[in-house]
């Protein structure tokens, strides 16, 4: 089975995230880029705690499968635009995490001022994207443009898009992201005052770690 090792890095960072109810049913997808103009990405309509690593499709730059025993996912136009708008960018997951999308739904920006030093030394610069119909073209457009300038990237009452050099980066920092906005959003509720991060000490943690 060609790419099995890829094959298998997928099913099993899919099953990460079903596991920590980052995606439920049949949401969200994983991919990785074998080239330019050839990726893998999880299949539509699969549980991602059921994926099997022949599960996984083999899509060209368009999105047309190459081979596979599904179709791909119908996000897979926005995983190739974000590719398309960041050449370092290798592996791609795309979730629906409950207290981040909670945030957009209630008109929070978590990422306005952050509270936690995680945000400007990990996430850095977190963007808050207007919403687009889910698999749209106009959704796919969105998530190429506002990828350029961020690794974390959520649509509007939609979902987030994490995104690195592997599947490892891309993981940690939906994990790093739905953390933030599960303590932002309990501290809003909180009806007290919010510590934030004084804008230089942001500044300084951001150019900390490259």
């Amino acid at each position: 089975m060609k790419y099995s090792g890829l094959r298998k890095e997928i099913v099993k960072f899919s099953g990460l995230i079903y596991e920590r109810n980052y995606v439920s049913a049949l949401e969200g997808n994983v991919s990785v880029k074998i080239s330019g103009d050839c990726f893998l990405i999880t299949p539509a309509k699969v549980l991602k705690k059921n994926l099997k690593p022949e599960d996984i499709v083999l899509i060209d730059g368009e999105g047309m499968k190459i081979n596979g025993a599904y179709e791909a996912s119908s996000e897979s136009r926005s995983h190739i635009e974000i590719y398309r708008n960041n050449p370092g960018v290798n592996a791609i997951i795309h979730a629906h995490p409950f207290y981040t999308i909670l945030c957009t739904v209630i008109g929070l920006n978590p990422f306005e001022k952050p509270c936690l030093p995680e945000v400007p030394s990990f996430l850095k610069n977190p963007i808050l994207a207007p919403y687009a119909r889910p698999s749209s073209p106009e959704s796919a457009s969105t998530a190429g443009i506002y990828s350029r300038e961020t690794r974390v990237l959520v649509i509007d009452r939609h979902g987030s898009f994490t995104y690195g050099k592997d599947l490892f980066e891309a993981f940690y920092l939906l994990e790093l992201l739905e953390k933030n906005c599960r303590l932002f959003y309990y501290a809003s509720l909180s009806g007290r005052k919010i510590s934030f991060l004084d804008e230089s000490e942001a500044v300084e943690l951001k150019d900390s770690l490259k």
